[in-house]
């Protein structure tokens, strides 16, 4: 049982760091590498309000899909949206269609992402062992994964940015793949939920009070995304 549940945890690990690494390794020079390609700072910041307005819409169904499709088969999901959506980024030569799509596929992959591996591992590891404690599995892991990506974007930015301010991205989109056949090996009697009647209620009763946080939230910066707007459009 202990080997079981160390097998589990190291997998776990290396899951979390192997993500988080090829997120660490370009998030320093993404907005560099938009300017090189001579995207204007209106232009991220469209980037950026797409990336979040569909990030907050795709949470409440990536958690339905998490439930129907399991964890894993989201998580790979997760690392194939986020890596092609950095491909398009970095094949982009300052296309706007490019940016949205980019901003699209990169705010899906976060949102599919969200929960799926620590649920995973909280379902597996019950399942072997059901007085198993988590006390401190989630506090190494994330000290872990967070160091690592700290590293690759030390080695992002200072050594492969000065060769190419694209080659962090691309680096960044191929590692997300690498996780890919690790967590197919653990598809398997992997535990999925129906989504239910009630379970649909509560998300339909907590959706309206997400709504008004985000409509607050719009309502202070509208002056700023109205001028970013107007500014992208007289280009």
């Amino acid at each position: 049982m202990k080997a079981k549940l160390s097998k589990l945890l190291s997998k776990f690990i290396i899951l979390t760091s192997l993500y988080n690494s090829a997120l660490g390794v370009w998030s320093g020079t993404i907005y560099l590498f938009m300017k090189h390609i001579h995207y204007s700072y209106t232009d991220i910041n469209i980037f950026l309000a797409i990336f979040w307005v569909v990030t907050f819409f795709a949470e409440l169904p990536s958690g339905i899909l998490a439930d129907i499709f399991g964890r894993i088969n989201v998580f790979i999901l997760s690392c194939i949206t986020r890596s092609i959506g950095l491909f398009f980024l970095f094949f982009d030569t300052g296309n706007g269609y490019f940016l949205v799509i980019s901003g699209i596929l990169t705010a899906l992959g976060d949102s599919f992402y969200s929960g799926t591996l620590d649920s995973w591992f909280v379902d597996k590891a019950k399942s072997i062992d059901k007085s198993y404690r988590l006390d401190h599995v989630f506090s190494i892991t994330t000290t872990l994964s967070t160091a690592l990506s700290l590293i690759t974007g030390f080695i992002g930015a200072q050594l492969i940015a000065n060769v190419s301010l694209g080659y962090p991205l691309l680096i960044g989109a191929i590692l997300l793949l690498v996780p890919i056949p690790i967590a197919f090996g653990e598809k398997e009697d992997e535990r999925r939920e129906a989504v239910t009647v009630q379970n649909l209620k509560q998300a339909i009763i907590i959706g309206p009070k997400n709504w008004k946080r985000m409509k607050s939230i719009v309502k202070k910066t509208s002056r700023s995304y109205y001028l970013a707007y107007h500014s992208y459009l007289l280009r």
